[in-house]
């Protein structure tokens, strides 16, 4: 299954083998997750990974909500 994140929150799947295209919606958790839910009740998580910018903040950071500018966001 491949998963294409579309404009306003929609999403196209495609399931290589049935050969069919599904369609849903996506939604992000609590800036942690990405939800992603089809037409056909399937659903899909993908965890945020907040990688720190600079090292050196890194035994300076108790509280990552408040901390957010010195952490890159990627889905994986």
């Amino acid at each position: 299954m491949k998963i294409k994140i579309l404009d306003d929150s929609r999403v196209e799947a495609i399931d290589y083998g049935k050969g069919s295209r599904l369609y849903g919606s996506w939604n992000v958790l609590y800036d942690q997750a990405l939800l992603v839910t089809l037409d056909n009740g399937v659903r899909y998580i993908a965890n945020f990974r907040h990688n720190i910018k600079d090292k050196q903040h890194a035994g300076q950071i108790t509280n990552v909500w408040k901390s957010k500018p010195l952490f890159d966001m990627e889905c994986d």
